[in-house]
């Protein structure tokens, strides 16, 4: 299945963290390698074109895309070149394009035969609960880690990739929740949020939005009066989220206890994210949830 071999410090230890589950850490850097190159090649273009908001939005998603494997080195890239984007800066913009696909080119080495591209949305499947969820999001790796976890908590999982779709999405399904990231390809997060609040139709719907920070600062400096449910900063811990979960679905929804998918869940969330962003430097976690009574079940690092 994996399409990539990976000259990684870090595999070992991240394989170790997601206990020893090799199949679902390959489907991870597969998803991974397929995005990222595809952003590398808009980011050239952008460069040329001197989009500086393509920089940043394309920077922005393979932050938390890092994030999210622990791959703190292309993390850090991907920062400096959000910044660049965010001032307009070209010359730095260039500079830490080089720097990104040169490491990016040190750690990831396509096969021969790579195979079609991996699909990070759930497969179709019949209606398994009552709840539903619905997942806005351009990073793959961000959407692949949350259909897991819903899945595993036996919620009908929905996605899309921006923000139009989304919307249309929402409108047809009416989701009992929908998590959408803040930066995103078209309609923003925070206007989702708007609409989604004015919808007579969506009354019920509980929004949650997830984005990246940095310089101690969220990316929008403050403009979120959205009447959001929820926030959480990538990269998102299982803990936080089952956090969320259980206060918007306090009885009926929170956090099921499954021996056999809590493997999966803690290895999609919690040991990758969590370590990945104690080593985020200058980042601290803002705005996190009082404990709930039914997030229980997993594992601290």
């Amino acid at each position: 299945m994996q399409h990539v071999q990976v000259t990684w410090e870090q595999y070992s230890e991240a394989l170790e963290r997601v206990d020893g589950d090799k199949w679902f850490l390959d489907e991870l850097v597969d998803i991974y390698y397929t995005d990222a190159s595809q952003r590398i090649d808009a980011m050239h273009r952008a460069v040329k074109e001197r989009d500086f908001e393509v920089i940043r939005r394309e920077a922005h998603t393979l932050k938390g895309a890092s994030a999210n494997l622990s791959l703190e080195s292309l993390r850090e890239i991907s920062v400096q070149l959000e910044v660049a984007g965010h001032e307009n800066d070209l010359e730095k913009a260039e500079k830490y394009l080089e720097s990104f696909v040169a490491k990016f080119a040190e750690l990831f080495h396509p096969h021969q035969n790579p195979g079609k591209r991996v699909d990070p949305s759930p497969a179709p499947a019949s209606r398994k609960n009552e709840k539903t969820v619905l997942i806005i999001d351009d990073d793959p790796v961000t959407v692949k880690l949350l259909c897991n976890h819903f899945e595993n908590l036996n919620w009908n999982v929905l996605t899309a990739e921006n923000g139009s779709l989304g919307l249309e999405l929402a409108t047809q399904e009416k989701p009992d929740l929908l998590i959408t990231d803040m930066l995103l390809p078209g309609t923003h997060g925070v206007e989702i949020c708007r609409q989604v609040k004015q919808n007579p139709l969506l009354t019920q719907t509980r929004i949650v939005l997830i984005t990246s920070v940095y310089n101690k600062m969220s990316y929008l400096n403050g403009d979120m009066d959205c009447e959001k449910d929820g926030f959480l900063e990538k990269p998102v811990s299982a803990d936080k989220l089952n956090q969320v979960i259980s206060l918007l679905f306090p009885v009926a929804d929170a956090p099921r206890k499954n021996p056999g998918n809590q493997v999966r869940i803690r290895q999609s969330f919690h040991n990758m994210s969590e370590r990945a962003y104690s080593r985020s430097k200058g980042l601290e976690p803002r705005g996190e949830l009082s404990p709930a009574p039914h997030a229980r079940g997993f594992k601290n690092s």
